[in-house]
């Protein structure tokens, strides 16, 4: 949630620095982002390029906050689970493993200036989102799978 503040207090406080910073670190490496020479034309993808960072920052702020939520929230309900605590230890590296996602866009944010987007979506992809993502789909799945089965089958138990 702190990562969400911050995010949130550039957006609003510091934007227009931000928004510098970017446009030099891109107009400084015109061979990674692919300018043309072409001013008129170098003028739109230097603008892309912000657009995209922009995009990564406001993603990161969003997903920061609403994933902290739902990591707590989904942590609490695995940690008062009644299963053994190895595995219940195990759900909650996964859903830890989760909360690296605001990390993956964090690096886009930092990195896209500079190395260029099309040089980091798919290793960003493969080893942040994808992986973050199926282990907290994976814990939150497993968590409600455990409470269905349970309230379905212990509730008949109880009444036989």
């Amino acid at each position: 949630m702190l990562l969400g503040t911050a995010t949130g207090t550039l957006l609003v406080s510091f934007q227009d620095v931000f928004f510098d910073k970017v446009r030099r670190e891109v107009i400084r490496r015109p061979e990674i982002h692919g300018f043309s020479g072409s001013e008129i034309i170098d003028q739109n993808r230097i603008a892309e390029i912000i657009d995209l960072t922009n995009i990564a920052l406001r993603l990161l702020h969003t997903h920061s906050f609403g994933l902290a939520i739902l990591i707590l929230i989904t942590s609490v309900i695995i940690a008062n689970l009644p299963l053994s605590s190895q595995f219940r230890f195990g759900l909650c590296v996964f859903i830890t493993i989760g909360a690296l996602i605001p990390v993956g866009w964090l690096v886009l944010v930092v990195l896209i200036p500079i190395w260029g987007i099309d040089s980091l979506r798919t290793p960003i992809e493969w080893t942040l989102f994808l992986p973050s993502s199926l282990a907290l789909i994976v814990s939150i799945l497993s968590a409600l799978i455990i409470i269905l089965f349970r309230s379905r089958f212990c509730r008949s138990a109880d009444k036989s």
